[in-house]
């Protein structure tokens, strides 16, 4: 039944049967020993990458929490909390209205220098300009 070519541990086993080389099993043994020791450290490495990546979100949601705080919008309980995307775009439309409060500002106050320039005083100026009171601004 056998014959000389087939190892004797393999008699016993039927067919179809793939026998590996005898070299492969010692790098095999050795190479699990080392994989041992590898998938520890691996394992380390992935739990401290989670640590440090749960923590990097932590910190983004407190910053984005933090804006959500400073941006006007309904912060009553029955208002759902704005999304990440959300509170950004908010942020970057409230940061696009105050720059363009300021370039207005600007412009009044160099209307106002160039009329003082001409006329004197910029009293006079303002006194004949038509500006509305706090209560007509609370008003509108």
């Amino acid at each position: 039944m056998a014959n000389e070519s087939t190892p004797p541990s393999l008699w016993n086993f039927s067919l179809p049967l793939v026998v590996a080389p005898a070299s492969n099993t010692i790098e095999q043994q050795s190479s699990s020993i080392v994989h041992g020791v590898g998938e520890r450290k691996q394992r380390t490495l992935r739990l401290s990458i989670n640590a440090r990546e749960r923590r990097r979100m932590h910190d983004l949601n407190d910053a984005l929490d933090e804006l959500r705080s400073v941006i006007p919008y309904a912060h009553s309980p029955s208002v759902r909390k704005l999304s990440k995307i959300s509170t950004l775009y908010l942020a970057k439309n409230f940061i696009l209205l105050q720059a363009q409060a300021i370039d207005e500002l600007k412009k009044c106050v160099l209307r106002a220098s160039i009329m003082s320039s001409q006329s004197g005083t910029i009293l006079s100026q303002t006194a004949a300009m038509d500006f509305p009171t706090t209560d007509q601004i609370n008003d509108r």
